[in-house]
């Protein structure tokens, strides 16, 4: 499917024990032979939280991500990271910025991935996953939320509930 050797090809086109073992833990969870074909794995690095607004929208953008990396030839594979949320984490989001961004590139560093989707949604886990991707480069993709409202109801909805 590619003419670049996929990194993930190490994992799963192994014609030995550990090739096997590898299939077949991802056959576990219902995947088929044909998600081995040479497709490359395009990770999804999710910081969904419900403990975190701005990324609390995230689950339904993993799941579009999804079908289109699946549409465009790939296998795509969502993996969870630290969610960082300033209002509800004591004493700020600052301290553990760092640690998401660690958790990101072990992360990518580890799993048989060729390509990564970074999900994020505030001004502290975006910079952590960039930073702890940024070596990835041109394998890349980052999907910020935008507008800091978008998950909660506007002031007529909730009026309107009254």
């Amino acid at each position: 499917m590619t003419s670049h050797p996929l990194r993930s090809r190490n994992w799963f086109g192994r014609q030995d024990l550990d090739g096997f073992v590898h299939r077949s833990w991802l056959k576990s969870e219902g995947f088929s032979d044909h998600v081995f074909d040479g497709r490359p794995v395009i990770g999804i690095a999710n910081s969904w939280s419900e403990l975190t607004n701005c990324n609390a929208h995230l689950r339904q953008v993993a799941d579009a991500v999804k079908r289109g990396v699946w549409s465009a030839g790939g296998f795509p594979l969502e993996f969870p990271t630290i969610s960082l949320g300033e209002v509800l984490m004591k004493p700020t989001t600052m301290m553990f910025r760092n640690l998401m961004a660690m958790d990101v590139e072990e992360c990518i560093r580890a799993y048989p991935l060729d390509a990564v989707v970074l999900l994020s949604g505030c001004d502290k886990t975006t910079p952590a996953m960039l930073m702890g991707s940024v070596w990835l480069a041109p394998k890349l993709a980052q999907a910020s939320r935008g507008d800091a409202a978008w998950p909660l109801p506007s002031v007529k909805q909730l009026q309107q509930k009254e």
